[in-house]
């Protein structure tokens, strides 16, 4: 179980020995929903009803299952991510998994802080639950890309930039990034919004589909 004197190490550790716990009800969760899809004939992306579970070390899962596009084979058109959310020292903590080739990529953890300004500067809304405030985040914000951003105040920090503005990070190693806290764009100054924009263009030019909006950079458009 996760108790308040953990590291985020420590955490880990606890959060990958759920792993064979998961994968069991990532595979229940497939089969379900495979039958729902093999069928359809959907354009748009739609996301099923999560299915929410929590396990014995107290991390509470959220399972994000959604169809694929319709020119990809029937039995591989069914997509799924899913995000996790934990308490310590009474605070919400959460953890994403981010893959490459369906390889670990990185993880993120969001701290209680993060949520708060989320909720605060994006929201606008201080009567959501924690709970539905991240889900809102993670709905909002499936993709997303990163810029190192020198900084003396934050020597180890850098932006990642989603569609609902950028997240103020830590990079604590070994794979593990730590969001501390959230502006919106109309918060974000001219610095940041150029290591975004060049970072946009960069993965456009590598294939990689992102999307953010264009009202956000037009003094780097124009250029």
């Amino acid at each position: 179980m996760i108790v308040d004197s953990m590291s985020y190490d420590e955490i880990m550790k606890l959060y990958w020995e759920d792993k064979a716990f998961v994968n069991h009800k990532m595979e229940a969760g497939s089969k379900f929903y495979s039958r729902m899809l093999k069928n359809a004939r959907l354009k748009d992306r739609i996301f099923y009803d999560p299915i929410r579970f929590t396990s014995r070390r107290g991390f509470n899962y959220v399972l994000l299952f959604f169809n694929l596009p319709k020119d990809v084979p029937g039995k591989n058109r069914l997509g799924c991510n899913y995000y996790v959310w934990f308490i310590k020292n009474r605070g919400m903590y959460a953890i994403t998994l981010s893959t490459v080739n369906r390889s670990v990529y990185h993880n993120t953890i969001y701290t209680p802080h993060f949520l708060d300004r989320y909720r605060e500067r994006y929201l606008k809304d201080m009567t959501m639950s924690k709970q539905d405030v991240l889900h809102t985040y993670i709905m909002n914000n499936m993709k997303s890309m990163t810029g190192n951003v020198p900084s003396g105040k934050y020597p180890d920090a850098y932006w990642m930039a989603r569609n609902d503005g950028l997240c103020l990070c830590r990079n604590l190693g070994n794979s593990l990034i730590e969001a501390k806290t959230f502006i919106t764009w109309d918060m974000a100054g001219y610095d940041q919004k150029e290591i975004v924009f060049n970072g946009q263009q960069f993965i456009l030019k590598n294939g990689f589909e992102v999307s953010f909006p264009e009202e956000n950079f037009e003094e780097f458009l124009s250029e």
